[in-house]
């Protein structure tokens, strides 16, 4: 069984691909510039954790080390990372990048780092104290703008703005009662807002302050919440959402990756459903220029799906 991430390139048909067996520490790295056609590795010292890429710009994070390069990987520099985070005596690895500008944002453990002009690391933690138990950690870094935001095991997003001092959390749903809030995978649309997904529902939140719910995915949604009250199996009926993207090709829809499908979330509130091939289960997604990424853990002979506009889904293997 094989996972693959994948990772949109900045350009119109090119990406990163992060592919590993299940149980196996880091990644292989392959890059493509024809629409997912063919993949070409790039051949790193170590496996990585993560992986970013902006035109023939692609930085890929070791376990202690950033490997850089300006020409799509034919040339690659080692930059030293930052003295990352430590639990349980072993220190955490990196498990997203971003190139937002000029900079380089990395996360890991309980922080988001920044690198630099002068390649130095600021480090940004995680607001309060755990009390002691298991600690918060961070796995996915989306931009909008100069905006910066991190998601966390705990289903919670927090945001990074320029010359802010630390992290602050992102509150999607403040009118639903605390006990009831499930924070699900969330994206970032064209226009800067936050879309969330909250027990079968989008709440949408503006950048100006403004909120509004759209209910998308029919009744099984209240037998989620309903099965979250009495703590019992009935929250296992509803199809989880693993991920979110917005659709490059619709300013107001999404794509969502639930059990084993993906579904297109129009603004209108229609929802058109794609079975990938079997074998191929969707948990990752990625929006690109023109196109979205899934990725996911595959069996067979998919390791990706690209989905394009009107639904059209194309099925490739990376290696």
């Amino acid at each position: 069984m094989r996972e693959t991430r994948f990772i949109h390139g900045g350009e119109a048909g090119t990406a990163l691909a992060l592919v590993r067996e299940v149980g196996e520490r880091g990644s292989a790295l392959y890059r493509t510039g024809d629409g997912g056609r063919s993949w070409t590795s790039l051949q790193l010292p170590e496996r990585v954790t993560a992986a970013a890429a902006r035109g023939s710009v692609v930085a890929a994070a070791g376990a202690r080390t950033l490997y850089w390069s300006d020409d799509g990987g034919e040339t690659v520099e080692a930059l030293r990372l930052p003295v990352l985070p430590r639990h349980l005596g072993s220190e955490l690895p990196v498990t997203d990048l971003l190139l937002p500008g000029r900079s380089v944002v990395a996360c890991a453990g309980d922080a988001v780092f920044r690198l630099e002009p002068d390649e130095t690391w600021t480090r940004h933690g995680l607001p309060g104290e755990n009390g002691g138990r298991m600690p918060e950690l961070l796995v996915r870094l989306l931009s909008s703008g100069e905006r910066l935001y991190a998601r966390s095991t705990q289903y919670r997003v927090y945001a990074l703005g320029e010359g802010t001092a630390g992290l602050y959390r992102v509150d999607p749903a403040p009118h639903v009662p605390p006990g009831l809030v499930g924070l699900l995978p969330f994206a970032v649309l064209g226009d800067g807002t936050l879309a969330f997904e909250v027990y079968g529902a989008t709440q949408l939140l503006r950048p100006d302050g403004g909120r509004s719910l759209r209910v998308r995915s029919g009744p099984w949604a209240w037998k989620r919440w309903l099965g979250r009250l009495v703590g019992g199996p009935l929250s296992a009926v509803s199809p989880a959402v693993q991920d979110a993207a917005a659709c490059p090709w619709d300013a107001g829809a999404l794509l969502r990756a639930t059990e084993g499908r993906l579904e297109e979330c129009t603004a209108a509130g229609d929802v058109l459903r794609m079975a990938p091939r079997p074998g191929f289960r969707p948990l990752q997604l990625e929006a690109g220029a023109d196109c979205i990424w899934a990725g996911g853990l595959s069996g067979g002979e998919v390791d990706g799906v690209a989905v394009g506009a009107g639904g059209e889904v194309r099925m490739f293997r990376v290696a």
